[in-house]
């Protein structure tokens, strides 16, 4: 707020092209920052389908080498209508390409789903009383 008031001091100085462009300076500046700060928070959001008797070992592989949690969920196939199970589990972007690496080496037959989490609050991640 206070570079708006900035700019319009400046209005009857500098005249009104230059004051325009001090906004677009200013917004362009602050999304900027916000965009850097927010991606020291970003995590991706994995999900893994697959096979029950696969999943055992992908989640020894992420509590053992990435170092990370995961959820299993018991799911069924919309096609097929088979059992199956699928995995959840945030990781950072060097942890999201060392889990691919191992999947394709190992369980190529797996379906993985990998998506942008802007925020993860709780333990392991932001702390609620950072909030």
């Amino acid at each position: 707020f206070i570079n708006i008031f900035i700019l319009s001091a400046a209005l009857s100085v500098v005249g009104l092209e230059k004051v325009l462009f001090g906004f677009v300076a200013t917004y362009i500046c602050g999304q900027t920052i916000d965009s850097v700060l927010s991606s020291f928070d970003k995590r991706r959001l994995v999900f893994i389908v697959g096979e029950h008797k696969n999943q055992k070992a992908i989640v020894d592989y992420i509590s053992s080498e990435l170092n990370r949690g995961s959820t299993l969920f018991n799911t069924k196939g919309g096609y097929t209508h088979k059992e199956s199970a699928t995995l959840m589990c945030l990781l950072t972007r060097r942890q999201t390409m060392e889990l691919k690496r191992y999947l394709a080496k190992n369980y190529p037959r797996s379906f993985l789903v990998v998506s942008d989490a802007s925020e993860v609050l709780g333990k392991g991640f932001k702390h609620w009383k950072n909030i």
